[in-house]
């Protein structure tokens, strides 16, 4: 088992030997490194939708690619999160974000949910009942700032 850091959630998370994690950093240009990626990894072109590269409002993105591996089980899972740099605030509630999405993919949300409860706040039960992963990326942005004393 290993460990990886969420820098800015601020959460250290244990992984299984299966489980790869890379934080890739500040991009250029999002699209271009989700395409290196997807070459990268040879995702198949009928799973290539499942990655919304067209999107213009975009400013990080969470690559996740499941690989069967004839020698191990069970399929080898890789994470990666990058992002376009921002100015003040805003870079921290990005990064944030797309580690949420990270702990999403690798399934150890659960880890986030005990640091805010830690930290004595928790999020809105909605957004964990009716499984609204981008308004829960939002609310754990704000969360990180607010650890940071941010707002």
């Amino acid at each position: 088992m290993k460990n990886v850091r969420m820098k800015a959630l601020n959460i250290t998370v244990p992984l299984k030997a299966h489980q790869y994690f890379s934080d890739d950093g500040y991009v250029d240009n999002l699209e271009a490194h989700t395409c290196d990626l997807i070459k990268m990894y040879e995702v198949k072109k009928s799973e290539v939708e499942k990655f919304d590269i067209t999107n213009k409002d975009n400013l990080g993105f969470c690559f996740f690619e499941s690989m069967a591996n004839d020698r191990k089980l069970p399929n080898e899972n890789y994470v990666h999160i990058y992002y376009l740099k921002t100015s003040g605030y805003g870079d921290i509630f990005i990064r944030a974000h797309e580690e949420t999405h990270a702990l999403l993919h690798l399934g150890k949300l659960k880890y986030l949910f005990f640091d805010m409860i830690k930290n004595m706040t928790t999020p809105p039960l909605s957004l964990i009942l009716k499984n609204r992963i981008e308004d829960m990326a939002n609310y754990s942005g704000i969360y990180a700032m607010q650890k940071r004393k941010l707002i």
